[in-house]
């Protein structure tokens, strides 16, 4: 049996089993709300909920997402009834009725809180509408994500510069108060929302193929390969309407993501000079990770960096580290580069030794550099869901056995001198 066919199907299996044994489990026992109805905004550190908290689009339009991704992948009628409460929530509390489109933030009574239509959720809500669209065959969340698609594109594009306004008001008009978070800077455009749209766009057109969904997923892409993919290969994350950057920090967790996302989104497109063009560009935003973004002595990769200082934030929350597992193995997909692959393996060694919280269940949000977990952070809220590991899971297990097909196998039957570096 060659080397690497025990190491890939020991991951696909810790995959499998981290899905089933923790993160499924805990999302069915605390998420529910069995008072206000749909899931609760917020369970604490000790998997207390918070019943009263107020409720997020963010974290509900994820938990769709994953519940029906994960039914694609497993067929477990636990994630079709926990999907279509999902869809329930965001058609029923979420959702303009009048307008259009997500609200950001609502009560736990369901009453609105805050109405702003901010494009990175409403790609959240595409995302997840065409998903469960395209794994139970539900017609109006069809018919939802493509009024979505339509109001996102008609009132939010910039039909200057390219690309699309970060925010919206109830009615549409495009919103100086843009920020998602206290992270961020205020900024025209930004990296994040446009790497979130362009994902949703791609599972709309990959089980909704309409010719003006297209065009604007390959408008998008291009956005990336001339904009806001830098000549340093890592993401611009903040910039001006004329996409020039006006920050130098780098998001190791983006920029992996994005090296396969892009490829994923190039693939849907079905061009094969765009496919080579985002292939090469992916494989450089891998690399800069790997070479920048991986810690060297405790595994794992930093939260940020910047220009002068690649290690500007070397703590290491959950989600960079989901993300980075399958960005180097779709590197390894392309090169067969072992770096890769034991890039992969190593982020998941670090994740089982301190991300995963053996005692209360699921992940700890962010943990130290040597991998100390900040214990006091909430496991639910509007910015932790499942989306991410369940993510991983399901990406990797598809790779993994794309991976361990016979011809592959035997591409990789490296010699001695190549021997698999094992993590530590």
């Amino acid at each position: 049996m060659n080397k690497y066919h025990s190491i890939i199907s020991s991951l696909r299996d810790e995959l499998k089993d981290e899905f089933h044994f923790n993160i499924l489990p805990y999302w069915k026992t605390y998420a529910l709300d069995e008072i206000n109805g749909g899931f609760v905004g917020r369970v604490s550190s000790t998997n207390q909920k918070i019943y009263e908290a107020d409720k997020g689009i963010i974290l509900n339009a994820r938990l769709l997402w994953t519940f029906s991704a994960g039914f694609r992948c497993f067929e477990n009628e636990d994630l079709k009834t926990l999907a279509l409460r999902s869809f329930t929530e965001l058609r029923d509390r979420f959702w303009d009725s009048g307008k259009g489109g997500f609200y950001w933030l609502i009560a736990s009574d369901a009453k609105v809180l805050d109405d702003k239509k901010h494009l990175y959720a409403q790609a959240f809500g595409m995302y997840a509408l065409s998903e469960a669209y395209a794994v139970f065959g539900w017609k109006e969340a069809k018919e939802m994500a493509i009024e979505l698609f339509d109001l996102v594109h008609k009132n939010a594009l910039d039909t200057v510069n390219g690309g699309y306004y970060e925010a919206c008001d109830r009615f549409w008009n495009p919103q100086n108060d843009i920020q998602l978070s206290t992270k961020d800077i205020p900024a025209v455009k930004t990296m994040n929302t446009h790497l979130h749209l362009m994902e949703a766009f791609t599972n709309l057109y990959k089980f909704v193929p309409l010719q003006r969904v297209k065009k604007s997923l390959e408008a998008t892409i291009d956005l990336f390969l001339n904009h806001i993919i830098n000549t340093d290969h890592y993401l611009n994350n903040y910039m001006d309407a004329q996409w020039s950057p006006i920050s130098d920090s780098i998001s190791y967790g983006h920029n992996i993501e994005a090296s396969w996302l892009l490829l994923e989104a190039a693939e849907v497109v079905g061009n094969p000079t765009l496919i080579e063009k985002v292939r090469e560009a992916a494989l450089l935003l891998a690399d800069h990770v790997l070479k920048n973004g991986l810690d060297p002595l405790h595994g794992g990769i930093f939260n940020e960096g910047t220009t002068l200082n690649f290690e500007a934030d070397t703590h290491k929350d959950w989600w960079p580290q989901a993300e980075a597992v399958i960005g180097f193995i779709n590197a390894f997909e392309l090169t067969q580069k072992q770096e890769y692959l034991v890039a992969a393996i190593d982020t998941w060694a670090f994740i089982k030794q301190y991300l995963i919280d053996d005692s209360n269940g699921e992940w700890f949000e962010c943990v130290t550099r040597s991998g100390k977990a900040f214990e006091e952070m909430d496991k639910i809220r509007m910015w932790k869901a499942p989306y991410h590991n369940s993510r991983m899971v399901f990406e990797g297990i598809l790779r993994c056995d794309k991976l361990l097909e016979e011809r592959f196998v035997e591409a990789l039957n490296l010699s001695d001198e190549h021997a698999f570096i094992p993590n530590r």
